[in-house]
């Protein structure tokens, strides 16, 4: 049973807003595309190995996905958390197509893709650190020591993974996302190690926990200047930054074209880069005069608030 699900990323988000917003020839559209491409494929692999846990039982088997724990003043990520009474097992999840070799003495994954080799961390080295890390919050928290074992989930079905001989140990501990169930299952054949008081306890203790995904300042991690933004609303016909307000629509001056809802996208493309918006902002975005205007146009779109009055300010709903 899932206890904390899956948020979607707003790094996903904040990417796609900042494409959107950056002219055709912007010399780092390129370098976000391709980041864009690695965080979206991650995704589908959690949500692949996401599928395939809910066929563990749910009696016994708790699910914490992208769960973010503080231990001595360090936040540690764990891609996926199944708990039950005899184990817990921490899932990382690697998306990665092509043929995959584990070299056991440099200790690197090695990717083989149409003739062509890249190199990446070593998933078991990252996901052995957050079940350490794991085992000594749960003991600081809990006083009590609990086994955490490991997995890597592989979520492309046809990607080979190979080894050197006499390495095939990690074949135990890396396996495609249909196989993750079982092998959970087969780990489990042991006492048990909490009562059911104590899983519901720890439970509430990792809820609690959990730290949300920061808001990172997307500009800065690009070291785009805000100047290099488009202004303006886009034209959902001609794309041109061409849209005026004229009697509650939004008309383009380019090719005519008539919309209610232009300003949608604007606004969350906005509130991803930079985090939330007021209705001051809104008005110098959009290029409204007024007050009331615009703030019909925000509540109607539903977007989660705080604070009253010229102090409210607005926020995406993930």
């Amino acid at each position: 049973m899932v206890q904390k699900p899956r948020e979607f990323p707003i790094r996903i988000k904040q990417e796609e807003a900042l494409l959107r917003s950056l002219p055709p020839n912007h010399k780092k559209r390129k370098k976000i595309s391709s980041n864009l491409k690695k965080i979206k494929a991650g995704y589908r692999g959690e949500l692949e190995l996401d599928y395939q846990l809910k066929f563990l039982p749910d009696k016994d088997y708790l699910i914490f996905q992208n769960l973010r724990l503080i231990y001595q003043n360090d936040i540690f990520q764990m891609d996926t958390l199944v708990l039950s009474p005899w184990i817990a097992t921490v899932i990382e999840s690697k998306n990665i197509y092509g043929h995959l070799y584990f070299d056991p003495i440099s200790k690197q994954l090695i990717r083989t893709f149409d003739n062509e080799k890249n190199g990446f961390p070593d998933p078991i080295l990252q996901v052995k650190r957050q079940a350490d890390r794991l085992q000594k919050w749960i003991s600081q928290h809990m006083n009590k020591t609990f086994p955490v074992h490991i997995l890597v989930s592989i979520g492309y079905p046809s990607t080979v993974v190979e080894t050197k001989r006499g390495n095939e140990q990690i074949y135990q501990e890396i396996l495609h996302a249909e196989h993750i169930p079982q092998k959970i299952l087969d780990l489990s054949h042991s006492e048990k190690h909490l009562s059911q008081y104590q899983l519901r306890k720890l439970t509430e203790l990792l809820l609690n926990g959990h730290v949300p995904d920061p808001h990172i300042n997307i500009l800065k991690h690009y070291s785009i200047p805000q100047s290099e933004l488009i202004k303006g609303i886009a034209c959902p016909q001609c794309t041109q930054f061409s849209m005026k307000r004229i009697h509650a629509r939004w008309h383009c001056q380019w090719c005519k074209t008539n919309s209610k809802e232009a300003h949608i996208q604007v606004i969350e493309d906005f509130i991803a880069i930079y985090g939330s918006i007021s209705n001051e902002q809104c008005r110098e975005l959009l290029g409204l005069t007024s007050i009331h205007t615009t703030k019909r146009i925000l509540k109607a779109m539903n977007l989660r608030s705080e604070g009253k009055n010229k102090g409210t300010v607005y926020y995406l709903n993930l």
